[in-house]
């Protein structure tokens, strides 16, 4: 069987998998107004994905995903 989930793939720039292209069109990473979609900025990025499929919040790599937990606790008791 092939997984192609398991390759390596972009997620910045123009050969960027999409679904990297939904999680920063999604996210704070978009910004409306000038339509410009800012890259993501390292390999530590977080997103959190709500069971409705959409990006609830971009997390920054520096973030320690400790300090997400009470985010996470909310979306799970929504």
């Amino acid at each position: 069987m092939d997984f192609p989930v398991f390759d390596k793939i972009k997620v910045n720039g123009e050969n960027c998998s999409e679904v990297f292209k939904f999680l920063r069109f999604n996210s704070e990473l978009h910004d409306e107004k000038t339509g410009k979609t800012h890259q993501i900025p390292w390999n530590f990025a977080k997103f959190l994905i709500g069971s409705d499929g959409k990006v609830h919040k971009f997390v920054h790599p520096r973030t320690f995903p400790d300090s997400m937990i009470p985010d996470i606790e909310k979306m799970l008791q929504a």
